[in-house]
Formats: structure tokens, sequence, C-alpha cells
């Protein structure tokens, strides 16, 4: 149907409309209906013209034939923009601080045609200025940007381009009259052109962005010293984006540059904590970058900055710039820490190491090989057997928390650094097994924590200074075997004390001489004592302080008249039995460095005593069934444990330590082992759970000889070895008992007191019931005189009185530091007369760790 046929129906003659009047409401009712149908059919008719929707709003339109993009040289100048506004219209900055550099006319206008006269002055800064002027119409609006070059730069269009995330083409002119080159940094861009060296239009192609965040590339275009950057910012909706949003600046301080593209207008803020981070508003003319300015960190602590870039109105489109600043250096023990280290690697040629993984990196330490941290600080550096070929420089000495450091089984040459010195916490330094030259440095006696020093096979020489042998670390925790022994060829010496007179060497002076009985031998001598510690009264002080010692404790106190108590004198060549690997003392004892010889107590002594007469019998022999040798070991060595040999005939020989100057040690030793005959009440460290069968056929053994009366395997007290007194009401406040826990085993061996000098001797206890019995039972026999029981109980009266008038106190706990204790005795099933024969048999060390039964 069209709409000519409606004029065709307008011709109809009048007559025919007159004819009947009847006719004519029936007339206008199909005249209503074939409009209707009219309207209908041109609707839907492709070939009628559809009259335009109209638009809301007044509209704003730039020709595609402006430049909307005016680019500037560093000079200035002008340029204009024609547009048609739909109705009043407005001009501005979306950045009021362009405003210093580049201005406009007119500022606004009525509905019609327009034009934008841009002026942008000269640019004397070295920065791209960018600026962004919005002409808007009611809701419509065209962004005019105009970017003026900096001074001196190769000139290209743009050096930003906004591209959407369904990707597109970049087209940059650029404006060089000399060959150029092209780098693209983001894989994500292509060249098209297909170019000569000095084409000036490059067209780039950018795929779309399917990663959902936005994304930013760079175009290089440079020419020898020339170069300019286009910058191609891609986004997949309404955007602020960062070209860099992570800065690391140095503790002196710097400067930071943030370049921004965003498709809303935006703010800024500094988030807290960031106030030593300041805006350059001198360099703040340009729209898309901002210069901040980072003060110096004089903290020992590393800090951070964070600046929020926020679309005005809605805060959740943003995006936040960290700039991360180093402690201190000066302050800074992890970058000392690190320094120290690498100064390491390189003066032992790291690169040629057999291990250096990670070394160098910026990894944390306790990822690089060899390191161990604690607290954030270096406190292992193990490197043993590693290649390490070089000097060990002088700054690891600021690895001030290292407690252990190993370099041995290397290539290190030169001297040992006083820089080692300086770790006060070092427990333990292995630099055994290189080729170190020079001495010890004395320093290492000012690191009370260094327990283990190991210097052996290298090339050190030269004189050790008394200050350092004679240490209390030399002395008493070092192990000279780790540090002596030097390679072929090198040596290290001492200036150490000699004796030259030797005639007081085997004289016998008589201490305490017997009243009654047959008068019972007890000799003291000591070993490690000088010419002039005789000459002085060093040696006889400290065998008399030993006699006293001996007679402390009852019964020996009440019967000390029963004893003949000699002290033989021992002139050794050099003082001390010590941690100088010299020569052997006057009873042969040798120290190697982790153990002393006992050739005093297996022979030594015995020795000096056959060529003393006051001693021999008649045949000219020396009779030693029964007789008790005490030697002094005159060594400081703390972790020495005392001992004593006894033999089946009552011989015995004790060696006290510490010139037997602990508190009980010699009652320990000689009076409840060597003349008591009686067992250790402690526990021995390591033993556990029930006593074995051996152990206890050895017990049952000596036993039988009257000896170790004091400790039982029954634990029924009617049936115990003391159960007399425990039946006995006079020792009830002796707090006698069955206490299990003896002959170095805490289980299925009994003990008949708490404590005693037989446990813990250091406590100042005193021999319990069963042990005084035994000791007056044998003071008696070899006296010459009977043992009878009542006699006992009536002398007795005056330890049970004493036990009425003491304190109760709590012992030492069951496990304590071994090296308090004196090691078990060692006994011999045969005479010392046949010990000749079986000598060869009992030669050897005494170790510094605990000796088994």
């Amino acid at each position: 149907m069209k709409l000519e046929q409606s004029k065709d129906y307008r011709r109809l003659p009048i007559n025919f409309l007159r004819s009947d009047i009847r006719h004519t409401k029936y007339l206008w009712f199909t005249m209503s209906i074939w409009l209707i149908l009219v309207a209908g059919c041109a609707k839907d008719d492709p070939n009628v013209p559809q009259p335009e929707p109209q638009k809301e709003g007044p509209e704003m339109v730039v020709a595609a034939s402006e430049n909307v993009k005016p680019v500037f040289t560093p000079e200035g100048g002008s340029a204009s923009v024609s547009f048609t506004a739909g109705g009043d219209w407005t001009a501005s900055l979306s950045n009021e601080r362009a405003a210093e550099w580049i201005s406009f006319t007119p500022t606004s206008g009525k509905k019609g045609k327009g034009t934008l006269s841009i002026t942008v002055k000269p640019n004397e800064t070295p920065d791209e200025l960018n600026a962004s002027i919005i002409l808007k119409s009611g809701s419509e609006s065209v962004t005019i940007v105009a970017t003026q070059k900096q001074k001196n730069a190769l000139t290209v269009t743009s050096d930003k381009f906004e591209i959407a995330g369904a990707g597109g083409e970049v087209e940059v002119e650029v404006k060089a009259n000399i060959d150029f080159e092209v780098d693209l940094l983001a894989d994500w861009i292509s060249e098209t052109t297909t170019r000569a060296l000095k084409t000036t239009n490059l067209t780039f192609q950018v795929e779309a962005n399917e990663s959902g965040e936005p994304r930013v590339g760079k175009i290089v275009i440079h020419s020898e010293a020339l170069s300019d950057t286009v910058t191609v910012y891609q986004d997949f909706h309404r955007h602020i984006t960062l070209a860099e949003k992570h800065f690391d600046i140095p503790d002196t301080g710097g400067s930071v540059v943030v370049e921004i593209n965003s498709s809303v207008e935006y703010g800024s803020r500094f988030l807290a904590g960031a106030e030593w981070v300041s805006e350059v508003t001198t360099r703040a003319l340009s729209t898309h970058t901002l210069h901040f300015e980072v003060s110096a960190n004089e903290s020992p602590e590393s800090r951070t900055a964070r600046i929020l870039f926020y679309a005005q109105g809605d805060e959740s489109i943003n995006d936040t710039v960290t700039i991360y600043q180093h402690a201190n250096a000066a302050n800074n023990p992890a970058r000392i820490e690190r320094e120290a280290l690498m100064a390491l690697y390189d003066a032992t040629n790291g690169s040629q190491w057999s291990n250096s993984t990670n070394w160098g990196s910026d990894l944390p330490l306790n990822e690089w090989y060899g390191v161990q941290m604690k607290d954030g600080r270096v406190t292992n550096l193990m490197l043993q057997k590693n290649n390490l070929e070089g000097a060990i420089p002088g700054n690891i000495g600021e690895l001030e928390y290292l407690e252990f450091l190993s370099l041995s089984g290397n290539l290190l040459e030169g001297d040992i650094p006083t820089g080692i010195t300086e770790l006060s916490r070092l427990k333990v330094l292995r630099l055994d097994d290189n080729y170190l030259t020079g001495t010890i440095p004395v320093g290492f006696v000012d690191i009370p924590s260094l327990s283990v020093l190991k210097l052996s096979k290298n090339c050190l020489s030269g004189l050790i200074p008394p200050s350092l042998y004679g240490s209390p670390q030399w002395m008493n925790v070092w192990i000279i075997s780790d540090i002596l022994p030097q390679r072929d060829g090198y040596e290290l010496t001492f200036d150490i004390y000699r004796s030259t007179d030797f005639s007081e060497h085997g004289k016998v002076h008589l201490l305490n001489s017997h009243t009654k009985g047959n008068g019972i031998k007890i000799v003291v001598m000591g070993d490690g004592y000088s010419d002039r510690m005789i000459a002085d009264g060093t040696y006889m002080q400290a065998m008399t302080r030993a006699m006293e010692n001996f007679f402390k404790y009852e019964p020996y106190r009440s019967h000390r008249d029963y004893f003949d108590f000699y002290a033989v004198t021992a002139v050794s060549k050099n003082e001390y039995i010590d941690r100088l690997y010299n020569d052997p003392t006057a009873l042969g004892t040798v120290f190697d460095g982790s153990s002393i010889s006992n050739d005093a107590a297996y022979g030594g002594a015995e020795a000096l005593l056959e060529t003393i007469d006051e001693f021999k019998d008649e045949d000219g022999n020396i009779p030693k069934s029964e007789l008790v040798v005490i030697v002094l070991m005159n060594n400081n060595v703390k972790e020495f444990r005392s001992f004593c040999l006894m033999y089946s005939d009552g011989f015995a020989v004790t060696l006290c330590f510490q010139a037997g100057e602990e508190e009980g040690l010699v009652a320990h030793e000689a009076g409840g082992h060597g003349f008591g005959k009686l067992a250790d009440e402690y526990v021995e460290q390591g033993n556990t759970g029930v006593i074995p069968d051996e152990q206890i056929r050895g017990l049952k053994y000596w036993q039988s000889l009257g000896y170790y009366t004091n400790v039982d395997i029954v634990s029924n007290p009617s049936e115990v070895a003391w159960n007399l007194f425990l039946e006995d009401e006079r020792y009830v406040n002796e707090n006698l008992g069955v206490y299990e826990g003896a002959y170095l085993y805490p289980k299925g061996v009994y003990r008949s007191r708490q404590n005693s000098i037989m446990r813990y001797h250091w406590e100042g206890d005193g021999f319990n019931a069963p042990s005084r019995m035994a000791i007056f039972k044998r003071i008696k026999e070899l006296g010459g005189e009977e043992f009878a029981l009542e006699e006992f109980l009536a002398y007795d009266e005056i330890n049970r009185n004493a036990s009425r008038s003491g304190t109760t106190r709590t012992s030492s706990p069951a496990v304590v530091d071994w090296r308090r204790m004196p090691a078990p005795p060692v006994l011999f099933d045969y005479p010392s007369t046949d010990k000749v024969r079986r000598g060869q048999k009992e030669r050897g060390w005494i170790p510094s760790h605990p000796l088994t039964p």
C-alpha cells in the first residue's frame, strides 16, 4: 500500500457522498478503517522514509579533519580546533596546574559553530608536557589532548597513546632527519610498517587485552644519544594506570617520577606513614607526570610509603605507588652482615667454591649455602671442605652474632685476622686443615663462650704468649691436640718456666704420727709442681691441706692417732699438668690435649716410693698391702675426673685433680674408696634402667672380699645390709632407709641415705652410718685391734647427736654435670705385687668424658 492511493480517494465525486444520507455513518466508519490500514502498511514498508528520532539533549561535534591531539614544539605556538555545539558549551582544563603553560579562548559559548584557539608557551623544562582540554555541551564532551615536546628531544607526534581493550593501531609520526631505530618493549605491540630507515610515519598494531588488567607498553625510538619513548596504555574498562608502581630508594634519599594514564579525572593523597615523601610541585606542570622527593633515612629500619591515586567520585577505581626505602647503611645489621659475607666470598674466590648456591643473590641470607640465622641474624657459617682459597677478610668480625664458624678443610692462607677475635658470641671455631700462617691471636682468650678452638694442620708458628696458654680457656676448655700440631716445618712454642733444682726430689716429710695401734700408712705426693713451688712452700701447703681433708670427716677425725701420714716431695720439670703438650712430669704424666696419661697412678707414684728407704722393709721391699697413696694433680683442668685404683690386697692409688682442693674430693677418693673400700652412691651419667647382671656379679664378688658394704641389691628393710641401723631407734634422726639408685645405676641397687660424701662429695655431708662402720672396722683391724659392734655403736653416739642437731636440706638433683663427679674406681682382682706381670694391660689414658664401671 502506497501513500498515493489516499490522493485518489480525495478525488471522488461529491454527489457520491450525498447520494444517500443513510449511508453516512457507514461511510465514516469505512474511511476510518481504511486510514488505519494505510498508516500501518506505510510503517512496515521499508521503502517508505521513516522520521528520525529526536535527541534528548544538545550534541558536541568535531569534524574528523580537526586535530584533537595537537603537538607543539618546545618553542611553543598555537593551534585551533573547530566544532559544532548543540547547546551552550564550556571549555576547561582537567588539571588546572597546566594553566601555567597552556591557555585557550574562548572558554564558553552558545549553540552553533565555534573555534577554540590554543596557545602554548615555550617549554624550558626537560619534561614533556601534557594537558587535557574538555569541551562540554550538556552531557556530551570531547577531550583535546595537547602535548608539548621537551627541549632538544627526538620528536614524535605524541609519546602517550590510550588503546581500548579490543586493541587497535598506533600511528607515530617521527620528525627526524637522521637514521633511527625502534625497540618494542612489549610483546603485545608489533610494527606493521614496511619502511626505510628514514620513514617518518610508523604504524604499530596493539593486540587485544585479554588479561583483565590494564597494561603498559613502550616503544623506544632512538638514534645515537637521542631517543624518545612512546608509552602505550591499554585498558579494558575505566581505569587509572601507573607506568611504574614500585620504587626502591637508597637510604640516602632520591627522586621518584610517577607516570599516570587515566581515563577519568583523578586525585591523589599520601597514605599514613609517608611524611618523609613530598611532591615537587614546581615540576608538576604535566597532567601525566608527577615528581616526588624522598628524604634521607637516618633510621636503622627500612620504611615504606604509599601514594593512592583514585578516580574522583569513585575511589573504587584506584592504583597505588609504593616507595620502599632501605635502612640507614651505618645502622643496618642485615646489610652489614651481607657485606661481610660477600667480602669473604670475594676474598676466597667464591666463584670457584664447590657450592655457592644463592651467594650474592637478593634472597634472604639463610638461603645462601652454609648460612644459618636466628632472629634475623647470622649465627652459623659452615663452609668446611668447600674449596675456599685466599685470605680470611678482617671484616668477618662484623658478623657479631656468629656462634659457629667452620672453614676447615679448605685452602685458606695468610694470618688469622683479629676480626675473628671480635666475635664475642663465638662458641665453635674450626680453621683446621688449611694453610694459615702467623701465630695464634691472643684475643681468643677474650671470648668466654669459645669452647671449641681447632687450629691444627696449618702453618702457624712462633711463640705463644703466656697470656694465652695461661688463660682459663687454655687450661680448662680447649683441647690442645686441636691446636698445636701443625704441618711439617711449622711449630708453636712456649716461653714457660722450667725447674733447675731437683735436690728436694724424693724427700719424705712426716705430717702426722700415730699414737695408737700399728700405724696405718697414708702417703701423699704431688705431680706438676716445679722447684720454685716447692721452695716457696706451695707444695707442702697442698700436701698438708690434703691430709686435713682426709681427716675432716668421722670416723677419721676421731681416729687420727691411728695413722702415719707422709708427704713425699716430687719435683717436676714444668709447672702444672697443663695444656702445653710438654715434657712428662715427675710421676710420668703426659697430657696429649684431650687425655692425661695414667702413669702416675699405674707406676709413677710407686716408682718414686721405691727410691725411698724410709718405706722399705728389712728385705728392701715396699710393703704396699693396705697402703693408700694420694696423688695431687696440679693441673686445674676441670673436666678431668679424679679416680682411684684398688687391688685385692688393699693397695690403692688415688688421683685427685685440681690439686685436691674441691670440697670433699680427697675424703671421697682416699677416705671412701682408697681406705674405706666403699662404693659410689651416685648414678653415672648415661646409665639408665636396672643394673645389669654382670655388674651385680661384680658387686657380689667385691662384697665377698669386704668391699662395697655401703650398697646392696636387696630392697627389703629387714634384709638389707644395714638393717641393724634401721631397727635401732638411736638412728631415727639420721633419716636412714632404703633409697634406690647407687653403684652408678638408677634401678635395682640401693643406698642407706638420701645423700652422703659417696654420692655428692661437694655438699659437705659426711659418711653415712654403714660407711662409718666399714671405715671404723678397717681402722681397728689394720691398727692391730679387734672390731666390736658395741664399741662402734658407743663411739657413733657423736654422729647420732650431730644428726639430731643438723638441719634437713634438699640434695643436688639426680643428674648433675659429670665433670663435678669423680670417675668410678678401677678394681683389679689380683694383688699389687702381681701388677708388674700384668702392667702392660693396665696402662692407658684418662679421657675427658665419663668412665664406665
